[in-house]
């Protein structure tokens, strides 16, 4: 949450329209979601995220031959 604060690329990504040097939200608030979702709802946005890169041509099937994960962020 603190590098999100300190990162105008990170918030342009995210989708803000200009720089906040605050926390979006109490980083609680991201554990109570993730909790909500459950593990179901974490493969279920998973699947749509996935889904909508291949549809919008950003990535192509023959890429997840291999993957390679972070979850630094």
């Amino acid at each position: 949450m603190q590098r999100w604060a300190e990162k105008v690329v990170g918030q342009q990504f995210s989708g803000t329209t200009f720089y906040e040097p605050r926390l979006p939200c109490d980083a609680t608030q991201i554990w109570r979601f993730r909790l909500g979702l459950g593990e179901a709802g974490e493969e279920k946005l998973l699947k749509a995220t996935i889904d909508t890169a291949v549809a919008s041509k950003a990535i192509k099937l023959a890429e997840f031959e291999r993957v390679i994960l972070d979850t630094t962020v």
